[in-house]
């Protein structure tokens, strides 16, 4: 009989949900007489297990903002925490404080990258008083990206509220929330103080930068003499401290990756070898761990990442062959979700991005066709909405700039006409108002900047004379 099984004081009840589901309180089951309290013996269990009963998990966060029978979850900026989705309908919501003008991507990650065992998160943004201001079910179902992702720039500073769910409240498991400042980064900034600084080399070797403020020269800063053997590969932030290093390929294959502190090399690390028909075509953040990775393709066209952290190699990543009539053309975040993305350019003219999280391809973008008259001469936020633009120029001079949202295009704007002794070589933020300016240099080593706002040159400045045996390097 079920009444020796009993093991309380109180009576169990039936929830009419399933013939073996029974409801318990005070640790009671059944219907019998009282037992042993919080005590479940060998044959209580049996009787469970036939049953089918299973303990009901405690929750571990508020389910709402005004519940305050549990507390609520924290998250820090660059930060992450984790919980479960104890029964359907579950919510769990987390505290984070984010601060107006800055951007963020929010996400809740769970089975599809082994982050947790959810297997469809939903995720909803509020403010402080519990407002709805953004939700995302699936990155993109059409690539069964099921995992939540949300990028938001708030126009209040303060506390603002993650909730953690399942796609119609019909699924249970673990999951992984984090917030990610994804503000873009200042290009080829080696000091830190968020302006454009500029890369330079001469035929003896010799590297040296300079510091930038507002088009004006402040120093020049010498690295020393590095063997013609040794050969610059890109510049990015390797160890994630807010500054530019250097990517230094050998003749003989070996890569390595120097962390600068401005005028200080801090430290070097070896990365690896490269195999002669595998070729550096890039550098970002493909990850998003804040710290650059390299982008690779060979010959066969095979395009993978090493991905680094502090320089060092991590793990690599293979997406398979791309046609060989598919050239990289940039590396930039194009949807501000703090992952670098892959500007493509095929020989017919055809323009496409690859929004990119790691390894995996997560959309990808047709752009249209461009004549072959026109050239991608650098990428960069020109409008400062914080996603990346093209800049362009034709044969004949003309410069313009596509405004991309998220690789939609929103415009294409004329700057105006170059004169065709004056050549575009670099882009980058050089006086520090969060927008991309346009680095120059003449037939004569005149260099110059113009500061843009959009299509527009607010100003123009001319930083002196560099002899032709001296490069600037990009």
């Amino acid at each position: 009989m079920l009444t020796q099984f009993h093991n309380s004081a109180t009576t169990g009840s039936f929830d009419h949900q399933d013939p073996g589901d029974w409801n318990i309180g005070d640790d009671s089951f059944g219907f019998g007489i009282a037992g042993h309290v919080d005590v479940l013996s060998a044959t209580d269990l049996s009787v469970l297990d036939v049953l089918g009963w299973t303990p009901s998990v405690p929750d571990d966060y508020r389910n709402t903002l005004t519940d305050t029978t549990h507390p609520f979850g924290s998250i820090a900026v660059n930060g992450s925490s984790s919980g479960t989705i104890n029964t359907d309908g579950d919510r769990d919501w987390f505290q984070v404080s984010l601060a107006a003008g800055h951007h963020y991507v929010i996400r809740e990650q769970g089975e599809l990258f082994g982050q947790g065992t959810l297997p469809d998160p939903l995720e909803v943004l509020h403010d402080s008083a519990g407002n709805t201001v953004g939700s995302n079910d699936d990155v993109n179902t059409a690539t069964g990206y099921t995992d939540s992702q949300l990028v938001f720039t708030p126009g209040t500073s303060g506390t603002y509220y993650v909730e953690a769910a399942a796609y119609n409240d019909q699924s249970t498991g673990t999951y992984k929330v984090s917030v990610s400042n994804v503000d873009l980064a200042t290009a080829n900034d080696f000091s830190g103080d968020t302006k454009s600084d500029i890369l330079l080399r001469n035929d003896a070797g010799v590297v040296s930068s300079w510091d930038m403020n507002d088009g004006t020269l402040v120093r020049s800063n010498s690295f020393g003499a590095v063997p013609a053997s040794w050969h610059i590969y890109g510049n990015a932030d390797f160890n994630g401290d807010g500054k530019t290093d250097l990517l230094w390929l050998n003749d003989n294959g070996t890569v390595v990756t120097w962390d600068m502190n401005d005028t200080t090399t801090l430290s070097t690390h070896t990365v690896g070898a490269l195999p002669s028909n595998w070729h550096i075509v890039g550098t970002g953040d493909f990850n998003g761990d804040r710290n650059a990775d390299i982008l690779l393709r060979n010959d066969a066209g095979v395009l993978a990442t090493w991905d680094l952290h502090d320089g060092a190699f991590v793990s690599s990543n293979s997406f398979g062959v791309v046609p060989l009539n598919w050239h990289v053309a940039a590396t930039a975040d194009f949807n501000s979700d703090g992952h670098t993305d892959i500007l493509w350019r095929n020989d017919t003219g055809s323009i496409v991005t690859w929004d990119m999280d790691d390894a995996t391809t997560q959309n990808t973008h047709d752009l249209g066709i461009v004549p072959a008259n026109w050239h991608i001469m650098g990428t960069g936020d020109f409008n400062g909405d914080n996603y990346t633009d093209i800049l362009w120029e034709n044969d004949a001079g003309v410069v313009a700039i596509w405004d991309l949202n998220n690789s939609t295009m929103l415009a294409s704007k004329t700057v105006g006409q170059l004169p065709s002794n004056w050549h575009i070589i670099d882009t980058g933020d050089y006086n520090g108002d969060h927008k991309t300016d346009i680095l120059l240099r003449n037939d004569a080593g005149v260099v110059a900047t113009w500061d843009m706002n959009d299509n527009v040159t607010t100003s123009t400045h001319t930083l002196g004379y560099l002899p032709p045996n001296w490069h600037i390097v990009v």
